[in-house]
């Protein structure tokens, strides 16, 4: 009688392994709900104030379907958590969704063309960015006032080389195209193995030869699950209908530094403008890294004119 490799086990001491640890099987694995329930974890309970963090990435070529696959993801976050409790923010700047935070519960920042602020190609600017990432928590832990929350990164570019590392060390994985050299393709094989490689560059074929349905079709990876126990396998996403907010841009909201510098320096000689400037500048001093709390108690103010400074500072420089 022929026993199923799928029920055959073997007891090794107090263990047991399965027919499929020992021998990992390439029968085409959907882990779509897997890396979705993983990404898009609970709201930490009421009661105890903590924030949470989550970063994902989507790694595709113009024209194979990330923004589809970012507007399903978008669409599943609403309607899982609740229109009223997301603020979802699409931009080209990390820089640009730390800034628009706010006090709903969950703040899904999506970053697309990422490398154009992070590129791994220009480490030594990159320090600066990474600092402000890394102040993420405490810029919404001062938004909630001690209530929970979660915040959910959304990294999207075309080759995965040319992020910096610090950002693509992500949660959730998501390749949606190949990379056309060889010593790429084989850093592909280290992170989704060969069968899997080999069916993304089946996807891209197929995108590259006109087939559209291939665009809802990627290759998903968890990170903390080893690619032959499930941690890789076909991440599917439908066409939905939402409405995607347009980009922000980074240059149109920030403007250029020499520009704010010149006027803050226009405005701080003007009545009540001296110390809220003040104020934005010690928060915004991603070395220092300082909460409100600590700018209020530094400068002898409320904490909520520190709050009120750093807005008003931030309205004035986006209406120049």
């Amino acid at each position: 009688m022929i026993t199923s490799t799928s029920s055959m086990s073997l007891n090794v001491g107090s263990s047991v392994l399965s027919y499929d640890t020992m021998y990992p099987s390439t029968t085409d694995r959907d882990i779509t709900d897997d890396m979705m329930k993983r990404f898009f974890q609970p709201i930490p309970p009421t009661g105890y104030p903590r924030v949470d963090l989550h970063q994902g990435c989507i790694v595709g070529k113009q024209g194979s379907g990330k923004t589809e696959l970012m507007k399903f993801r978008a669409k599943y976050a609403i309607d899982l958590y609740g229109a009223n409790n997301v603020n979802l923010v699409y931009t080209n700047d990390v820089r640009v969704g730390i800034d628009m935070m706010d006090s709903r519960s969950v703040q899904y920042l999506i970053i697309d063309d990422a490398t154009s602020y992070a590129s791994s190609r220009e480490v030594h600017k990159q320090t600066d960015i990474l600092k402000t990432f890394n102040k993420s928590r405490h810029v919404f832990e001062d938004k909630l006032n001690g209530k929970p929350g979660l915040i959910l990164y959304e990294f999207a570019w075309q080759r995965w080389i040319e992020l910096d590392p610090g950002f693509r060390d992500g949660d959730s994985l998501i390749f949606k195209t190949g990379m056309s050299g060889m010593a790429e393709k084989r850093g592909l094989v280290d992170i989704l193995g060969e069968y899997y490689t080999e069916r993304l560059y089946d996807i891209w074929d197929a995108i590259g030869s006109g087939d559209n349905d291939a665009k809802g079709i990627s290759i998903g990876r968890i990170p903390t699950k080893d690619v032959n126990k499930g941690g890789v396998g076909f991440f599917y996403n439908d066409l939905v209908d939402f409405d995607f907010p347009d980009m922000i841009c980074s240059d149109e909201y920030f403007g250029t530094e020499e520009g704010n510098v010149d006027l803050l320096d226009e405005y701080r000689s003007k009545t009540g403008w001296e110390k809220r400037i003040q104020c934005y500048e010690m928060y915004s001093d991603i070395a220092n890294n300082m909460k409100q709390s600590e700018i209020a108690e530094r400068l002898g103010v409320r904490q909520g004119y520190v709050s009120e400074s750093v807005k008003k500072v931030r309205d004035l420089l986006r209406s120049r």
